[in-house]
């Protein structure tokens, strides 16, 4: 077969999820990646958004059964925020949207294993208030809040990233603009 030269550098695939039961766009989007490892020889990242605590296991389950071809990985966001710290950037630190939960006001418990991966605090409708997210060694990784107060007006939004030792570092106001500062060196 004959190799096709892509561009240096890392290639990614992005999907939101990968569910348990799939096929349409996740199938060819997993095909696809497979095809740019055998055909160029490059490695894909395949890099989700969604909090689901168990991508590892996903990934080894789609590997197991054959989906998820060599030189083809999941990198899950979250997991990808616990092992690389971002650079400096700006902290907008207020108390009154930093507000990190405690274990009994979460609603919501996700874990891999016996570690807690996620605690979410809901309303009583099931609409998602707030989300914080842990670190293997239980220090806050993430706190997403969804009621926070802008100009006044509930349903404002405060994303807050935490250094090692569960201290804020970074925040923004909307979860996409965290989403471009991983991608940025």
């Amino acid at each position: 077969m004959t190799r096709i030269a892509l561009p240096d550098g890392r290639h990614f695939a992005v999907t939101w999820s990968i569910p348990d039961a799939f096929g349409g766009m996740t199938d060819a989007m997993l095909r696809r990646s497979a095809a740019f490892h055998r055909v160029a020889g490059v490695d894909v990242d395949v890099l989700t958004f969604d909090a689901r605590p168990d991508t590892p296991d996903v990934e080894r389950m789609l590997r197991e059964r054959g989906v998820l071809a060599p030189g083809v990985r999941i990198v899950n966001l979250y997991d990808w925020l616990r092992s690389h710290p971002l650079p400096g950037g700006s902290l907008r630190h207020d108390p009154e949207t930093f507000t990190p939960l405690a274990p009994d006001e979460a609603t919501e418990v996700r874990r891999r294993g016996d570690h807690v991966m996620s605690r979410s605090r809901l309303d009583v409708d099931g609409t998602t208030l707030q989300t914080d997210h842990y670190r293997d060694d239980g220090t806050l990784l993430l706190s997403d809040r969804h009621d926070t107060r802008e100009r006044g007006v509930l349903g404002g939004r405060s994303v807050v990233l935490c250094d090692g030792e569960g201290r804020p570092v970074r925040s923004w106001r909307r979860l996409w603009t965290l989403y471009r500062a991983c991608s940025t060196p």
